[in-house]
């Protein structure tokens, strides 16, 4: 299978190779692969073309400047998912074939081409909440997985609310040549608050060094206590997130945050009360 993109895995790591600080010439380079210097040559050309300032100068390849992260970050999720798909998606797969059988391969090519190239597509569905088969032509907007449960996040033609789709209650697609825009989707304004939270000394390896938020700043306090200070909408995620570190955690603000978990913890007692 690997020939169908082995040059493209490569390209970044040859690329990988020299972000690295690794010294190689496109005579190693081709040595190490393989291949000759004229694919290797070929290789560079085309990691120019997707941005990147990479030449062979005084018989060592280098950069000549530093790609931007944006763009990098392009790179490691194509070679990731070239190299490790079947390992990261194989069993959520094996069991979404139990349900689509021979139509696995076919539904989801459809629909991953579909959403890249802004395709049309048309389906007979299976609905939730009635079970009646109804048939609707999508513009396709996005693959996802959750556990395993595949899900297709489309619009209805004439219609810009994005909905979701269960893969295995599809029961027929049809890709068509017909090409969309992508709607234009107001984001919702979305109150975000200063959160201020304090995690126990003994929460110290778990709490360092890792990416809890998309902004966040960590840092301890005279009694060794852990902060971490981030501004964040109130969900039930974030307030999830919070339970979960039991005792080793203090919300010294919002207040919102505190009352937001209170409420929870009051109407999951509610529904779970003991008689």
């Amino acid at each position: 299978m690997t020939v169908f993109y082995s040059e493209t895995l490569r390209q970044i790591e040859i690329l990988s190779q020299i972000l690295n600080g690794e010294i190689c010439s496109k005579a190693d380079l081709a040595e190490e692969y393989k291949v000759t210097e004229i694919t290797i040559n070929r290789d560079l050309k085309v990691l120019r073309g997707s941005g990147i300032q990479i030449y062979s100068k005084k018989n060592k390849v280098v950069l000549t400047s530093e790609p931007s992260l944006e763009l990098l970050s392009r790179f490691a999720a194509e070679y990731i998912s070239l190299k490790l798909n079947s390992e990261m998606h194989f069993d959520k797969l094996k069991v979404l074939s139990k349900h689509l059988k021979l139509n696995t391969l076919s539904w989801l090519t459809f629909i991953s081409k579909a959403i890249a190239e802004k395709l049309v597509i048309e389906i007979k569905y299976q609905r939730l909440y009635d079970n009646q088969i109804e048939k609707y032509e999508l513009r396709p907007i996005r693959l996802t997985n959750n556990e395993y449960n595949w899900l297709l996040h489309a619009c209805k033609m004439n219609d810009d609310l994005i909905q979701t789709f269960y893969i295995n209650r599809i029961k027929e697609i049809l890709l068509t040549n017909k090409r969309f825009k992508l709607p234009k989707v107001e984001e919702r304004a979305v109150d975000k608050h200063q959160i201020v939270l304090r995690f126990h000394p003994d929460v110290e390896q778990q709490i360092l060094g890792k990416i809890w938020f998309d902004e966040f700043e960590v840092e301890k306090d005279d009694k060794d206590f852990i902060i971490i200070k981030t501004v964040q909408p109130i969900t039930n995620k974030l307030a999830s997130w919070c339970i979960s570190w039991w005792d080793r955690i203090e919300i010294i603000q919002p207040e919102a945050l505190r009352t937001h978990i209170q409420s929870m913890i009051a109407e999951f007692n509610r529904v779970n009360k003991y008689y």
